[in-house]
């Protein structure tokens, strides 16, 4: 599960599709094709219930059908404590406002069903 998070997906703004790259210790750098304008989106080194990975950038629904977008970065999150709940900020992958687990479950149900780049329409009726 952990090497999955040195994968990554590049999303071409020029020819508007999707390349796939794998990071690994004492690579040269050297890649096949210079892709113009690339937005660079990391593996979350999690699956889907289809046993699909999940990357940043991808849209999931729940079993609730709540749609989500896969993102990185500063959330903030409610951690109870006793009878207490306490917020905190943390540093991560997340679901719009919702925390992402590290340890999705069956009883998660999510279910990527397209990108922020070839599936905008999705979110219309977010």
């Amino acid at each position: 599960m952990m090497q999955d998070r040195l994968k990554y997906r590049v999303w071409d703004k020029v020819s508007k599709r999707y390349f796939f790259l794998e990071l690994k210790f004492g690579d040269n750098g050297y890649h096949p094709r210079f892709i113009e304008k690339p937005i660079f989106e990391q593996c979350t080194g999690l699956k889907d219930k289809n046993d699909k990975l999940i990357y940043e950038g991808d849209i999931v629904k729940d079993e609730h059908e709540w749609k989500y977008i896969v993102k990185f970065g500063k959330h903030t999150v409610t951690i109870p404590v006793g009878y207490v709940n306490g917020e905190t900020e943390c540093l991560g992958w997340y679901l719009d406002k919702s925390y992402l687990s590290y340890h999705l479950n069956p009883n998660d149900d999510y279910l990527i069903i397209g990108n922020i780049h070839e599936n905008e329409d999705l979110l219309e009726n977010k």
